[in-house]
């Protein structure tokens, strides 16, 4: 087009290009804020056991926690192409938040040797994936998404790989892992993650779900 146009949101509203444009570069202001405090937080984390590790069957991993006035908060780092986008914190209780403003779109943690693509949405699957693979001859690396949405594009990103899903009550954990087009792992038990199992069924028996998965 020879010049700019106007378009109308799912509302009917007329939002102008310059408007559109404003709000972009407001986004961004806001992502590069929330990258800043996140580099902020993550250089005053120690390492450190937290109760949520704890409860999720992980007592005596030490993973970086920052004190945050009376709380000490479990610091995930997310990472979209080597960019430092923000963090998740988690308290003692289990509630997850992010910081206001930051770009999760893509943003991963992930850990691991080079090799097998596994996408899982909650830092604690990715630790139980770990656990149980970590005695095979498997290389792999486990991008931890954040959501089931996001679980979906970083996949997409990938040619290979294998979805650890987990059994929403509302189906959207499945869902997503159906539109990946990739091979996933589900729970039998609706409400389960892959963490949840692991806590009730045990390493072995979800080592030969995942090598049936990955058949290897």
């Amino acid at each position: 087009m020879d010049k700019p146009v106007k378009w109308e949101d799912d509302i009917g509203e007329i939002i102008s290009p310059e408007f559109s444009k404003k709000l972009s570069e407001d986004n961004k202001k806001k992502s590069d804020e929330a990258s800043t405090k996140a580099q902020h937080i993550i250089n005053r984390c120690k390492l450190e056991t937290h109760p949520y590790l704890a409860s999720k069957g992980f007592p005596d991993l030490k993973m970086k926690v920052w004190q945050s006035g009376q709380d000490k908060l479990l610091v995930i780092p997310m990472i979209n192409f080597k960019t430092l986008r923000g963090v998740q914190l988690i308290d003692k209780e289990g509630n997850k938040k992010f910081l206001y403003g930051q770009a999760n779109k893509g943003a991963v943690f992930s850990f691991g040797t080079k090799g097998l693509p596994i996408f899982c949405e909650g830092v604690a699957t990715g630790l139980s994936i770990h656990e149980v693979l970590k005695s095979h001859n498997i290389d792999y690396t486990i991008y931890v998404c954040f959501s089931a949405s996001n679980l979906k594009f970083v996949a997409g990103r990938f040619r290979k790989g294998i979805v650890i899903a987990d059994n929403d009550r509302n189906g959207i954990g499945e869902n997503s892992a159906i539109e990946t087009g990739k091979p996933y792992w589900l729970s039998a038990t609706i409400g389960h993650d892959f963490n949840d199992d692991y806590i009730k069924l045990g390493s072995l028996e979800l080592s030969k779900q995942l090598r049936q998965l990955i058949k290897v």
